[in-house]
């Protein structure tokens, strides 16, 4: 009886051990998210300085058109034999429409956030069909050609650098303030025209002086529309409707070009203003462009980062273990947790390293720093040098691991997978023999 009751404490002992470790890795990994909300915040600041310094350049740009607005007036006689003028407008979009924008990019500084920025000149022409529009009407109805409109929608007209005009049928048209699309809102420029009938092909060009931020798209709103991208930013990002049919990519800026058929925009080629089935919602999905992709988002990679933290903290921590039960070391719960916090600090390092200098940088500086530093602390913890270069060892290994899988982005989490699977089955291997039944603690 005196037997058991000696022996019951020592075979509980490396159970209470494994509770206290377990919560040590608990608290070490709230540390890590502590530094993960840091990160959210800065991350929410830099986008923040990024609409910032957006609306005093230029937003994002999206543009559509030119379209012809023709008034059509309709008389029709009442039972009283009162004529009645029932006025509405005719949407007519071009037959033919091609963009052509050659992009020059700057990067705006504000603090230490950065915005990309753009001027272009955007070349567009094409034509307009009236035929169907001459056939469709009736004798009652009047189209009131002199008093039509063209409009070129831009969705933030702040970005227009210059006043510009546009070329009808060798005639030219100063571009005014305000759009007259029906649909879209009024942002973009409008001229009134007076149109010939009789030439039903009516052909037009301009040059839009422009700047924006971040992303520039269209819209295909021709039976068939053409664009054209050129610039001098290396990492463009395809966004939209429409992926772009050829493209040429490299260090010193990207070629696109799209060719978009009326089979693909899904809208009609003419419509009243007494059709409701069309709206903003429908046109603005068909946008399709190119956003100017910042190719280190740092934050990104130390969110990906800070997510395997956990793996950090419980490899440290089960090698420190497996030096108490192989080797006989004692190890205080205390000194788990500076080590715990020690990997935690790492990813603020990073965090506010990266900021500064850039990701690759600060992931050294931070892994040679956080190595240095749990290294010379093992020296003592530990008691030997080969022991405590060991944890150097398998610190560096975990910390290149994990650049790799950083790198990786889709194939990460079969790496993460296989570096699990190696790990559990190392310890399988080294414990094979233990017997944990009457393995007694010996810190």
């Amino acid at each position: 009886m005196n037997e058991n009751l000696n022996t019951q404490p020592k075979n509980y002992q490396l159970t209470k051990k494994l509770i206290v470790l377990a919560l040590l890795i608990g608290i070490s990994w709230i540390a890590t998210m502590f530094v993960w909300g840091v990160e959210q915040e800065r991350e929410a600041r830099q986008q923040e300085t990024t609409n910032l310094v957006s609306e005093q350049w230029s937003r994002s740009q999206i543009i559509a058109g030119p379209i012809m607005i023709i008034p059509v007036e309709k008389t029709s006689l009442t039972a009283t034999g009162e004529n009645i003028i029932n006025k509405s407008t005719i949407t007519l979009l071009p037959q033919n429409l091609s963009y052509e924008s050659d992009i020059k990019t700057e990067t705006l500084k504000r603090g230490i956030y950065t915005t990309p920025v753009y001027t272009t000149e955007i070349d567009g022409s094409g034509s307009f069909d009236l035929t169907d529009i001459n056939q469709n009407f009736s004798a009652d109805t009047r189209i009131l050609w002199d008093k039509a409109v063209l409009s070129i929608s831009i969705s933030d007209p702040r970005g227009i650098s210059s006043m510009f005009d546009l070329d009808l049928n060798h005639q030219t048209y100063q571009m005014l303030p305000a759009s007259e699309f029906p649909i879209l809102d009024r942002n973009g420029v409008h001229a009134n025209i007076s149109i010939d009938p009789n030439q039903p092909n009516q052909s037009f060009a301009f040059s839009l002086p422009l700047k924006g931020s971040q992303e520039i798209s269209f819209l295909p709103l021709g039976e068939n529309t053409d664009v054209t991208v050129k610039s001098d930013w290396s990492a463009p990002s395809f966004t939209g409707e429409f992926l772009p049919e050829s493209r040429e990519i490299s260090e010193n800026g990207f070629t696109a070009m799209w060719k978009i058929s009326s089979y693909s925009k899904n809208l009609p080629q003419s419509w009243s203003s007494n059709d409701t089935s069309l709206d903003t919602s429908t046109i603005l999905t068909k946008a399709f462009g190119v956003g100017l992709y910042q190719e280190v988002n740092f934050y990104t990679m130390i969110d990906r980062s800070i997510k395997y933290s956990i793996l950090f903290i419980c490899l440290t921590f089960l090698t420190f273990f497996m030096y108490e039960l192989l080797a006989g070391l004692r190890i205080h719960p205390m000194q788990y947790m500076l080590v715990g916090l020690a990997i935690a600090v790492f990813y603020l390092l990073l965090l506010s390293l990266a900021e500064i200098i850039g990701f690759l940088p600060a992931y050294l500086i931070s892994t040679i720093a956080t190595t240095l530093l749990i290294t010379s602390y093992c020296f003592s913890v530990l008691k030997a040098k080969k022991r405590a270069f060991s944890i150097t060892a398998i610190l560096i290994a975990l910390y290149g691991y994990l650049y790799i899988l950083l790198q990786l982005e889709q194939f990460s989490l079969l790496f993460g997978s296989v570096l699990l699977f190696g790990v559990l089955a190392t310890v399988m291997y080294i414990t094979r023999n233990l017997d944990w039944y009457t393995l007694n603690n010996k810190g």
